[in-house]
Order: structure tokens, then C-alpha cells, then sequence
């Protein structure tokens, strides 16, 4: 059903609309503030780290701290959020699932 959909988009309204945008991070960096976080919603198998690691070390910053959130890492998660807007450094929470809190 995708490749259909994909396919019908393009014929209507071009294959921009249909074909992936190189991220560039240094752009993404400088819209980003400390109460603005860069959030990057992910396909299966998409992994930034790799990109972000090589922004990091480019900007003469610290490497990211990261988690990938399942059961039991919630704590985890929550410290390495309040350590890293202590120190302005950068936190990377992988394998997030929205949820519903009341």
C-alpha cells in the first residue's frame, strides 16, 4: 500500500513530495535552544547517533549521553535528562513510545 501511495503522490504532485530530505544537523542545531529540543521521529532502523557523534566532535563538544527506553530505563532516562539540562549537554532517549498519562 505504501509504494502505491507513494507512487499516486508523486504523479500528483511531483517527487519532491516523495523523496527524503538530507538532514542537515548544524541547521537543525542552531534552530534548537535549551527549552527548544531537537526531536527526530525515526523509521525502523534509523539510527542518528552516528551523525550526531560526528556534529559533537566536529563542535569541539561533548559526546551525547543515550538510553534506549524499555522497561526499567525510565529512571535512567529522567537522570540522564536532569544531569544533561544541568550541564547543557546533550541527551539521546531512543525506542520512545508515546503513551497516555493521567
Amino acid at each position: 500500500m505504501v509504494p502505491a501511495a507513494r507512487a499516486l503522490v508523486a504523479a500528483k504532485l511531483g517527487p519532491g513530495f516523495t523523496e527524503a530530505l538530507p538532514l542537515d544537523l548544524g541547521a537543525c542545531l542552531a534552530d534548537s535552544a535549551p527549552g527548544r529540543p531537537l526531536i527526530f521521529v525515526l523509521s525502523p532502523g534509523a539510527d542518528p547517533m552516528a551523525a550526531l557523534a560526528q556534529l559533537a566532535a566536529a563542535r569541539g563538544l561533548a559526546q551525547p549521553a543515550s538510553v534506549s527506553l524499555g522497561q526499567g530505563q525510565g529512571g535512567r532516562a529522567a537522570a540522564l535528562v536532569a544531569a544533561g539540562a544541568a550541564a547543557g549537554a546533550w541527551v539521546v532517549l531512543q525506542a520512545c513510545a508515546p503513551t497516555l498519562s493521567r
